[in-house]
Parts: structure tokens; sequence; C-alpha cells
């Protein structure tokens, strides 16, 4: 048993809503295989669609930091055509990844086939009048970048960075491309 694996043993041990838990499932660094100091532990619980209440938190487990999200499958499908739709692939990564650790009646390995089909499928075109507000939104930062570097301001390299960075999102959604900074 690795070192997560008994801390995760020991948060479950004081999870209030185990009874309703119908499946678990870890993700993140210490599943890819590429943690570090800074690294947290992802838990996704999946509750049994009965209950009405959804929850995220942050515990410490002997010096590790366990961040979990406990959601009905429902919603979990929510997340995953949300992600969709803003063109984003980062709920569904993080069940096509992730390990099972408990899994009641199938639904997790469900869940991680839905989320591996949805990265394999194409996004739909986005609409001209998307397109359009994108091609504006880009003229007015450069615009603004531009009035910056004129006045030669403090802030130059800071806010060029952030143009730069909506500026590859932006190329990136307009060509159907998922954006993840962790990922580049």
């Amino acid at each position: 048993m690795q070192d997560w694996e008994s801390k995760l043993n020991k948060f479950l041990e004081t999870w209030a809503y185990m009874d309703h838990t119908i499946g678990i499932l870890v993700c993140g660094s210490y599943i890819t295989g590429d943690p570090d100091e800074h690294s947290d532990l992802d838990v996704h619980i999946i509750l049994d669609e009965q209950v009405a209440f959804r929850e995220r938190g942050n515990r410490y487990v002997d010096g590790l930091l366990i961040e979990y999200f406990a959601n009905t499958p429902n919603q979990i499908r929510q997340y995953f055509k949300e992600d969709y739709q803003a063109i984003s692939q980062m709920s569904q990564t993080q069940f096509a990844t992730g390990s099972i650790v408990l899994d009641k009646d199938g639904e997790v390995q469900k869940l991680k086939d839905e989320a591996i089909a949805m990265i394999n499928r194409r996004f739909e075109d986005i609409s001209p009048e998307i397109s359009e507000l994108h091609k504006y939104a880009l003229w007015d930062a450069l615009d603004d970048l531009q009035a910056i570097y004129k006045a030669k301001r403090n802030d130059f390299d800071f806010i060029y960075f952030v143009n730069l960075d909506m500026l590859i999102g932006t190329y990136m959604k307009l060509n159907k491309l998922s954006y993840d900074k962790k990922q580049c």
C-alpha cells in the first residue's frame, strides 16, 4: 500500500456519508505518477442519486492535503456537459485518468467510460456570434496593451502574459481544441 492510500483510508474512516457513497475515484498527480511536495490528493466521492447535497472540501491527513468532491453521477455528467460546451476536458480528464478505489454498482466505471468517449469526441462548431465576440475581445486587449506599453507602465509584463494566455485560450477554443495550462 502506498503512503497516499493509507492517508485516503484514514480520511474515508471519518467520511460521514459512507452509507450514501457508491463509488470513489482518485485522480491527479499521485495517480498519473508525477506528484511533488506541493501535490494534493484529488478524490471524487460518488453519492447515490437520493442525496440532495453536494460537498467540496479540503482536509489534511497526516500532512497530505486531500481535496474531495462529493457529487451524484448525474451532477458529474452535468459537469462533463458544461466542460464540453466550454471546450474544456478538465472533469473528463480527471475521470479518464483516475483510478477507481470503490465501485459498488459499476457507476464509476460508467462515468470513466463516458469521460473517455467525450475526450475522443470532436467539439461542436462554435457559433459565428461567439467567434465575433472573441475577435473584438482580442482587438480590445491589443489596444489596451499598446496603450500600457506607450505609457511605460510597470505592469506591462504582467498584462502582456495575461493577454497572451487569453490569446492562446481563444485560439484553441476557436480551433475546437481543449486548453489546459497544466497539460502544456
